[in-house]
């Protein structure tokens, strides 16, 4: 009987280091305790792990004909090695070979537990010049734009299987100050967390882009970007201001990953929509296609 209340008291009293302890640890780390005790993916305090199995996409391949038409990866029949055709991929649509198919669509494949993605950005015109990208909701994890402390990615730029276009000639010349905004010999891509309001594009969202440039390889490599290395802003009507250290409550709501140009931005943006760049380049284009493979995604908060 003794040994019996012994064991109650000392029970209780695990509990209540317990719930100290819990309730200590959620005034410090907020979403992070929540993460540890009901999220599988957060490896521990101060790491998130994102599902890549939960990305969701757009792709405007799919529903212009154009587009598809001037892609190089669409020729599926050059590309038989891609892991694409391993048959071990999950999809939401047909792996249909014609051009403007799901092709451009991310693929997860199982077997390795990653994520692979053909991501396309256009060089010269601004409408659908990110002709597609990659999204992950990260509303549910709470956080805010300053508990940011770092993104890490694994993830590598196939060389077999992207493409890199080169700064045509006559007679379509393109200033020099332009090229090197546009043309690179490496993958450039953005990640951008977004806020509330990002897709309502009249209401002022914050955001914090990360710029990555890489090399296409065969082997997938770690990489690390500080908070302190990103552009926080808030945007309006396409229109951005400078987010200070000091004003970054807001809640994220998701993270985007895009293909994008060395310069982050278009010709046409470059000749500020001028009646030349129309007379000129209007009814070009050249595209950069990025062959993606993400094997891991996470956000690193203050422990």
């Amino acid at each position: 009987m003794q040994s019996s209340k012994v064991n109650v008291f000392y029970f209780l009293g695990i509990c209540a280091v317990f719930r100290l302890t819990t309730n200590c640890l959620r005034k410090r780390l907020g979403f992070v305790l929540v993460g540890v005790l009901a999220m599988p993916n957060v490896v521990h305090a101060g790491e998130l792990m994102v599902d890549l199995t939960k990305v969701t996409s757009w792709n405007h391949a799919s529903n212009q004909a154009k587009i598809a038409a001037e892609l190089q990866y669409a020729d599926m029949a050059s590309h038989a090695n891609s892991a694409l055709n391993s048959g071990n991929i999950s999809t939401n649509q047909s792996t249909s070979k014609k051009r403007g198919s799901s092709i451009y669509d991310p693929k997860i494949n199982l077997a390795q537990s990653r994520l692979e993605v053909m991501l396309v950005r256009k060089l010269f015109n601004n409408t659908n010049q990110h002709v597609n990208g990659i999204e992950f909701d990260l509303s549910e994890y709470n956080f805010t734009f300053d508990d940011i402390d770092s993104l890490k990615l694994n993830l590598r730029v196939s060389k077999a299987l992207s493409y890199l276009p080169i700064a045509p000639k006559s007679p379509h010349n393109i200033e020099h100050q332009f090229i090197d905004k546009l043309f690179s010999p490496r993958h450039h891509f953005a990640a951008t967390f977004y806020g509330q309001f990002h897709h309502k594009i009249d209401v002022q969202t914050t955001y914090a882009k990360a710029f990555l440039s890489l090399e296409a390889t065969e082997s997938p490599s770690n990489v690390l970007i500080a908070a302190k290395d990103m552009s926080f802003y808030n945007s309006k009507n396409y229109r951005k201001s400078p987010l200070s250290a000091i004003d970054r409550s807001a809640k994220v709501y998701g993270l985007i990953i895009t293909a994008d140009t060395v310069g982050l931005t278009t010709l046409e943006n470059l000749m500020n929509q001028s009646a030349d760049f129309n007379n000129r380049f209007k009814n070009d284009e050249l595209y950069i296609e990025s062959y993606l493979q993400l094997n891991q995604l996470a956000i690193n908060t203050p422990k």
